[in-house]
């Protein structure tokens, strides 16, 4: 099976999950068993000088946070490449999966964990995904992803390996100050994953088209003349 090809399908069956556990929970209504368990052992494990850290660690993968590192990231490639082609991918990707967790929050509305749980500002939207994580993962796997189209094995897999940490450190922060269940946080990885997968593909396959409709000089800037 093509590389695209599969991508495509591992990121549509991932977007499939989230949207199949999403209507599990409007039916049930009700935190899953993981959900309590998880956080009554976080709850038993919190303490003041951890908490002070996480709590400047969160605001690093926070959606205006992720949203200026994709600025500069996009910047610093269309500075190296002197084109979109990966500077426009990667803000496809984060902006498309920004939208989809915001619609997936709407339709599941499924509460945040009890105030009682939650350290530091109270947040009370929707819960799932976590946009934190939607965001985060979304950018950083993206940014692996298309970074290194190009690079080694070694490299790509040292690439994503960092993404997964970074991811996992995200996840970490939303579940230990209380503001997600693990579910939410879950979510909003494979959404991120799903988007990091799947959008590069078909945005890069958009340049093309328009890069191939515009005047040499234009195409040329938009998307150069590479191997296929």
């Amino acid at each position: 099976m093509p590389p695209n090809q599969l991508r495509t399908i591992t990121g549509l069956v991932l977007l499939a999950a989230v949207c199949v556990f999403g209507i599990g929970m409007m039916l049930d209504g009700m935190p899953m068993w993981i959900d309590d368990l998880v956080a009554n052992s976080t709850l038993a494990h919190r303490g003041s000088g951890l908490t002070s850290v996480v709590r400047e660690v969160t605001l690093m993968f926070s959606p205006l946070a992720v949203t200026i590192w994709t600025v500069c990231a996009a910047a610093f490639f269309v500075v190296r490449d002197r084109t979109l082609r990966r500077a426009f991918p990667l803000v496809a990707s984060v902006a498309v999966a920004g939208v989809i967790g915001e619609l997936v929050k709407i339709v599941v509305h499924r509460h945040r964990p009890p105030i009682a749980y939650q350290l530091g500002t109270v947040e009370t939207t929707y819960s799932y995904p976590s946009g934190h994580l939607t965001g985060t993962t979304t950018f950083v796997f993206a940014v692996a992803l298309i970074a290194t189209t190009q690079s080694s094995r070694i490299v790509r897999i040292a690439a994503l390996s960092g993404a997964a940490l970074i991811t996992l450190v995200a996840a970490c922060t939303r579940i230990y100050l209380g503001v997600h269940w693990v579910t939410d946080v879950v979510a909003g990885v494979c959404v991120g994953v799903a988007v990091a997968l799947v959008v590069p593909i078909w945005a890069e396959k958009l340049l093309r088209i328009v890069a191939a409709h515009s005047p040499d000089r234009l195409g040329r800037h938009i998307f150069p003349a590479v191997p296929q």
